[in-house]
């Protein structure tokens, strides 16, 4: 692996803040599709047939939307655990340095 892995606790709080972010882009997109198929109404008519189909296209949209809402959530959980890691990555580095320093290091 060229270059290496390197890691701080800044970039690691910044992806966390950008996950949560397009979290939230998506669950506004989820809610703004939301409102759009339910402005449709009933599109399958009023026989049987009709009446068939509304409900298994209600039951199936439900279950779909359920699960995008569910997955925003998860990511939205997840971008807020990656801030604490950041932040909490941070303070290790710091009283890391800290006790090298405190030891007679320079810290680097």
């Amino acid at each position: 692996m060229s270059g290496g892995l390197n890691l701080s606790g800044e970039s690691i709080g910044r992806s966390g803040d950008q996950l949560t972010g397009t979290a939230e882009r998506l669950a506004g997109e989820i809610a703004s599709f939301r409102a759009s198929l339910a402005s449709y109404g009933n599109p399958f008519g009023g026989d049987d047939l009709g009446s068939a189909m509304q409900m298994i296209y209600d039951v199936i949209s439900e279950a779909a939307l359920e699960s995008f809402e569910d997955n925003a959530g998860v990511l939205t959980e997840t971008g807020g655990k990656l801030v604490e890691m950041g932040a909490e990555y941070v303070n290790v580095e710091q009283a890391n340095q800290n006790l090298f320093t405190g030891l007679g290091g320079d810290g680097r």
